[in-house]
């Protein structure tokens, strides 16, 4: 079956999710949010390690295989991902890269977050937060290929042409539906029903899009004949995107990006409007006080509070107001240790405070999503990329995709990117980039060992990249283990919820200060990691999915 009977299923995939069994929910909270992490080890042969699923795995070996770069060979991953993880991301998204360059040893981020049409406005959305989360109204401008082109001008290796066709082969042979995908009802046959897993499925109308993009160029998909009949599709969906704004869609290339201090390692990490100013807060907070055990996930909780609080996302959320009116002070004081000493002396061992205490300025709506790739290729060079084309509240409605807005003229799967304007309609100016919780970070320590890491997840992503690394740098456990551990998640209301098999000693200990404690059954986040300390490489893929690697 191919992605032709998307349209008329789209109608129904609201309908399906409330009747799905508690057993299909731990199925699905088992293969969540496919993400991939690429390792090299070298001894006296040559091995190259990929997670992923079972298609990326072996299809992006081939890339390093062939000479490519860490960028080629995160490039080729996305797109296949963009397949067979599609409801999380794709083309019709955008994403963050963290790139390190092993011959400069410089790290640069690219910027290719979705921006508001044009023709937004304030008002866009009347009184119904709906329309900014599910149609036309709700796609933000892509910037996923501007954002791919920008790091292969810079750092590809193999022509841009060979990155997609391991891709547009998977799209036109078909590939086996995954046990994820297989529970989305926009899946269907030519009977109605939904597809089993392991039926196959395939992405003709993709496969052409990406064969005109291999071969013409990006361009491609921001002028000519494919971007108009993007547009038509967006305009008949009741979307707003003009071939303007395809046309003036540019990524953003920080030669010179956040880079706090985090112990005896440098943080490299996107600034606005990524979360890296949050994360790096968080850490700054972290550092100055990690006691033993449940002092450690009391001052973890804190400084997410205080992160939140500080209304530093709000003023943070889009990066052409970071250019326009440059907040550097608010940057500075956001990442700066001074700042995060004032706040963290704020953190009171033996009680807690109600929301108010932490001077809460905007209430995030709590989503799910993304995808993050990890690279490490066999010169040392390096790339964390997160991608998305966002969903909203995956805990009630899995697999979204995106706004539900898919162009029979393309077979690209719209995203619903202004739906993270804070949930406010009133918030979307033409122009702006939302705010978002992705975080693709990279560590150098002093010595010249190197850490990629990030997440998926949505809301979740940056308290969870913050914890894997509190675990693993200042509780001393491995790279599996700092992964693996239960989570613990403070949303925006303050309400902390913990992961099944956590603590129970901490969970005690913090409610016993005052702590509002829920228990979620499932988590959706998943973060991966690969880490560099001389000659070898070790990497690890959240066990909240699964993957699959391969080598040579």
């Amino acid at each position: 079956m191919s992605l032709s009977q998307l349209v008329p299923c789209l109608g129904s995939i609201k309908s399906i999710y409330p009747s799905i069994h508690l057993s299909i929910y731990l199925s699905i909270y088992l293969s969540i949010y496919l993400s991939i992490y690429l390792s090299i080890y070298l001894s006296i042969y040559l091995s190259i390690y990929l997670s992923t699923d079972h298609f990326p795995s072996f299809y992006h070996r081939d890339i390093l295989i062939k000479g490519g770069s860490a960028v080629d060979a995160a490039i080729a991953a996305m797109l296949c991902t963009g397949l067979v993880n599609a409801h999380s991301m794709g083309i019709g998204g955008g994403l963050f890269l963290t790139i390190y360059n092993a011959t400069t040893g410089k790290v640069e981020t690219i910027d290719a977050r979705e921006t508001a049409p044009r023709n937004a406005t304030q008002d866009m959305f009347g009184n119904s937060t709906d329309l900014s989360l599910t149609g036309g109204l709700a796609i933000a401008v892509p910037g996923e290929i501007r954002g791919y082109e920008m790091a292969h001008r810079r750092h590809g290796k193999l022509p841009w042409k060979d990155l997609f066709q391991p891709s547009i082969d998977l799209a036109e042979k078909g590939f086996p539906l995954g046990r994820l995908l297989c529970f989305s009802e926009v899946f269907c046959g030519e009977d109605g029903d939904v597809r089993k897993e392991n039926e196959t499925i395939m992405f003709p109308k993709l496969a052409e899009t990406y064969r005109k993009i291999a071969t013409e160029g990006p361009n491609a998909f921001y002028e000519g004949q494919l971007a108009q009949n993007l547009v038509a599709d967006i305009a008949a969906a009741g979307g707003i995107i003009t071939m303007q704004d395809l046309q003036e869609y540019v990524a953003i290339l920080d030669e010179e990006p956040l880079r706090v201090d985090v112990g005896e390692y440098t943080m490299v990490a996107p600034t606005a409007p990524a979360s890296g100013p949050v994360l790096s807060l968080i850490l700054n907070i972290l550092k100055g006080k990690t006691c033993f055990h449940f002092f450690n996930y009391k001052v973890y909780i804190s400084s997410i509070e205080w992160s939140r609080g500080t209304g530093g996302r709000v003023i943070l959320a889009d990066h052409s107001l970071y250019v326009l009116f440059r907040p550097v002070k608010l940057i500075q004081n956001m990442t700066s240790d001074v700042y995060a000493d004032a706040l963290r002396e704020k953190i009171t061992d033996d009680t807690t405070h109600d929301t108010n205490y932490y001077e809460p300025q905007f209430i995030l709506p709590e989503n799910h999503g993304t995808t993050h790739i990890s690279v490490v290729a066999e010169d040392g060079s390096a790339v964390a990329a997160t991608s998305t084309i966002n969903h909203y509240d995956s805990m009630v409605l899995l697999c979204r995709f995106g706004g539900a807005i898919y162009s029979s003229r393309t077979g690209i799967i719209l995203n619903n990117e202004l739906s993270d304007f804070c949930g406010r309609a009133d918030a979307v100016k033409a122009g702006e980039q939302p705010p978002s919780s992705m975080t693709p970070v990279i560590l150098e320590s002093k010595s010249g060992r190197i850490l990629v890491i990030g997440g998926s997840g949505g809301s979740l992503i940056t308290t969870a990249v913050a914890l894997s690394i509190m675990n693993h740098l200042w509780l001393g456990m491995n790279l599996t283990e700092a992964i693996s551990a239960p989570i613990v998640f403070v949303d925006s209301k303050n309400n902390v919820h913990f992961e099944p098999l956590f603590d129970k000693t901490v969970i005690d200990g913090l409610k016993a200060v005052g702590h509002k404690i829920t228990h979620w059954k499932y988590f959706f986040n998943v973060v991966n990691a690969v880490e560099k300390e001389g000659g070898c490489i070790s990497a690890f893929s959240d066990i909240r999915k699964m993957g699959q690697s391969a080598g040579y």
